[in-house]
């Protein structure tokens, strides 16, 4: 039985150890147990805010299960977005098919294992493995946000609207104060919108993420008196 699996990041020299008894989740966002932000450095846009996870399935060894936009490569192979693969020591996982953002793998006391999974359905029956959570997405390959799952046509909204709905989600989890909203979303020095304008846009921005799918304007959390943001 192994006993651990090590991600190594090359680019920061850090590791980061995973143990049968714990399912991790990676990706760049600080509620995942591994925040890339802290691993990696350089573009991580491509990175999604939950990436892939890892659990342990008796019997078949380390699981990694791809759950991004973007994509997750185990040596040269594109995994299936939810669709369990193997681990091996010695593979190399490659985020968004960038090999700036590689990371590698070692298993101590690998078991002999073969490449595929019989019967995959078994694994997502099991509590350890859970589909990918509703939320707000950026899928960088087709420069389009998801919603709850459901992808936002580009003409749904206006230019500002999308450089408003970018702004917020690239602060993901910090307060985006009216002033800074001001200064990035409308960029007129000679003229800066009051905070009720900025409550308006917004206001409309969620309604029409409603429009998409339910619930979806609910992403984006009224500060009050200071500004908005997205949860991480």
């Amino acid at each position: 039985m192994p006993t651990q699996l090590t991600l190594y990041f090359p680019q920061s020299n850090l590791r980061y150890n995973i143990t049968p008894d714990h399912e991790t989740t990676v990706g760049r966002m600080a509620t995942c147990d591994v925040d890339l932000t802290r691993y990696m450095t350089g573009h991580l846009k491509a990175v999604s805010r939950q990436h892939f996870k890892i659990f342990y399935n008796k019997g078949e060894g380390f699981i990694v299960v791809d759950i991004s936009h973007n994509g997750t490569w185990v040596n040269e192979v594109n995994l299936t977005r939810g669709e369990p693969r193997i681990l091996r020591d010695g593979d190399t996982l490659k985020l968004a098919n960038d090999k700036n953002l590689a990371i590698q793998v070692t298993i101590d006391d690998d078991p002999d294992i073969t490449d595929t999974i019989e019967d995959p359905d078994a694994l997502f029956a099991s509590p350890t493995a859970a589909a990918p959570q509703a939320g707000l997405f950026y899928d960088q390959s087709n420069d389009q946000f998801v919603v709850n799952n459901v992808p936002i046509p580009h003409e749904h909204l206006t230019k500002l609207e999308t450089v408003l709905l970018k702004y917020l989600y690239d602060n993901a989890g910090r307060i985006c104060t009216f002033d800074a909203i001001a200064a990035y979303v409308w960029r007129d020095p000679a003229w800066a919108p009051g905070n009720n304008t900025i409550s308006r846009a917004v206001g409309n921005l969620r309604k029409k993420l409603d429009q998409i799918a339910p619930g979806g304007g609910d992403h984006i959390q009224n500060i009050r008196g200071q500004g908005y943001k997205i949860s991480s």
